[in-house]
């Protein structure tokens, strides 16, 4: 009864809190590609041309086959199943201050270019053929609970620019007449990403028994290049796989394994498991594996890096469950605010995600090392409202913060 009693102020509290820091003004934009009454137009790029900062979009169910161009901070939410935009969204030029926010749509093509402003990707897919999800020149990337997989070289791919992935799936997939796989993410240009309660899988090389005819290579899961950073947390069910080596014709022509993670820069690998693809060769030799972190500078933390995760779609009205893993007999409190931020946090090698108005005491982390809480959300959000939580973990050597979780509510 206790802890019902405690859930029930939680919720109280956090939606006053947080209802006094949501926008002044915003316009609500409804989009049905059916039309119908109440629905303010049927194209979702004529309604972007005319949305202002803090706008709502609501995307109705449907396929909407159009190109989309967006530089303004708002939030578009699908409201219903089978909500599909199989056009190429880009989105440019996003301010600081200001932030985009896309929950519940199925995307095909994605371009994300010079966004200073946060941008948010919550209970959606990016999958296409030839295409890929891609960010140059972007300060502050979220992406939650979300599936993204593509068959051009890497299905995600990060320019000079930051993620946070979190309680996701990467996959590279193999296409038909393709000799070798696609990668998962690659970062490149001083990119730096947190992979958190993640898997992340390259795809297997093309195998092949036509006469002559050569195995396709298998992708690396993760590419860290030159001057990049990639942190990874979870536990050991999180995959980091890069892919097999596909056989070729009488295994004289075979393609080569890939590793979990090619490292050309620093990599901090926490809880999860990075796994290297295997190839084939004839005996004596047989198959060899390759490893799971190949390259580069490699930090293996004791504890483990602490994490945030959750699944599904939260709903306003109803509880949603955390799940905290830290250090046993640490201190655990929840931060929830509205705001997406990058800070150093005095005293923890950890940055603030977040910033926080509202503040809950979630108890110790027992002796197993996860915290489960249940949350409850307020009943008097709409779809798409946001707010962004993270834990802070005391009583060790030094104050540890998890990863964020930027929840979009359905």
């Amino acid at each position: 009864m206790a802890r019902i009693e405690r859930i029930a102020r939680c919720s109280l509290a956090l939606a006053a809190t947080l209802a006094l820091v949501g926008p002044a003004t915003a316009d609500t934009w409804v989009v049905d590609d059916d039309g119908g009454p109440g629905v303010d137009d049927t194209s979702l790029a004529a309604a972007i041309a005319g949305a202002s900062h803090g706008d709502r979009i609501e995307l109705h169910p449907g396929t909407y086959s159009e190109d989309i161009d967006c530089a303004v901070g708002i939030t578009i939410v699908g409201v219903g199943s089978v909500i599909s935009i199989q056009g190429r969204f880009v989105a440019h030029d996003v301010p600081a201050g200001h932030e985009l926010r896309i929950s519940g749509v199925q995307l095909k093509d994605v371009l994300l270019q010079d966004c200073s402003g946060a941008v948010v990707i919550a209970n959606s897919g990016i999958s296409g053929g030839a295409t890929r999800f891609e960010a140059i020149g972007c300060a502050d990337l979220r992406v939650f609970a979300s599936g993204v997989s593509g068959r051009l070289d890497y299905a995600m791919r990060l320019d000079d620019s930051h993620l946070e992935i979190v309680s996701s799936t990467v996959t590279g997939l193999y296409c038909s007449g393709c000799i070798s796989g696609a990668g998962g993410i690659q970062l490149r240009n001083g990119s730096s990403a947190t992979v958190a309660d993640c898997t992340v899988i390259g795809a297997d090389g093309l195998s092949t028994f036509a006469v002559e005819g050569y195995g396709g290579d298998g992708a690396t899961a993760i590419d860290v290049g030159l001057g990049c950073e990639l942190r990874v947390t979870g536990t050991s069910s999180n995959i980091i796989r890069g892919g097999d080596g596909g056989v070729g014709y009488d295994w004289d022509y075979n393609g080569y394994g890939a590793p979990g993670i090619r490292n050309e820069g620093t990599v901090v690998l926490s809880g999860a498991t990075a796994q290297g693809g295997w190839e084939y060769y004839d005996l004596p030799v047989g198959a060899q594996q390759w490893p799971g972190v190949f390259g580069g500078v490699l930090i293996e933390p004791v504890p483990a890096d602490p994490v945030l995760e959750a699944h599904g779609a939260p709903a306003t009205g109803q509880t949603y469950p955390l799940v905290v893993r830290g250090e046993p007999g640490s201190q655990a409190m929840l931060l929830a605010g509205r705001e997406p931020r990058f800070l150093v946090w005095q005293g923890s090698p950890d940055p603030l995600l977040v910033g926080p108005v509202l503040t809950i005491p979630l108890g110790t982390i027992p002796a197993s090392g996860t915290l489960t809480y249940d949350l409850a959300l307020p009943a008097q959000y709409s779809p798409g409202d946001r707010f962004v939580l993270q834990v802070l973990l005391t009583g060790g050597p030094e104050p540890r913060l998890t990863n964020s979780l930027p929840l979009l509510l359905n």
